[in-house]
């Protein structure tokens, strides 16, 4: 058994996992419940500095999508403002 560190919404909780493989961990205490290293919104990790990572690094994406639309959208109303009957 081994600790690994699961990110999730902001969040960083330590699980104890039974065996892993490349794509799956097998949770201890959870009737051995699989679950894969990486979903929408979960990702499991072998340290808690990797978990934090895999966290900044999600959200920095996450606000480089949305200045992109900010920008596409500053660039639409100066378009439409420049708009002549």
């Amino acid at each position: 058994m081994k600790k690994m560190y699961r990110a999730y919404w902001g969040r960083i909780k330590m699980v104890v996992v039974e065996r892993e493989t490349d794509k799956y961990i097998f949770i201890a205490g959870d009737k051995g419940r699989r679950t894969a290293k990486r979903s929408n919104g979960d990702s499991y990790h072998d340290t808690w500095d990797k978990a934090r990572r895999a966290l900044l690094i999600e959200v920095e994406d996450e606000i480089d999508g949305y200045n992109r639309r900010i920008d596409h959208l500053a660039e639409q109303r100066s378009n439409i403002l420049a708009l002549k009957p």
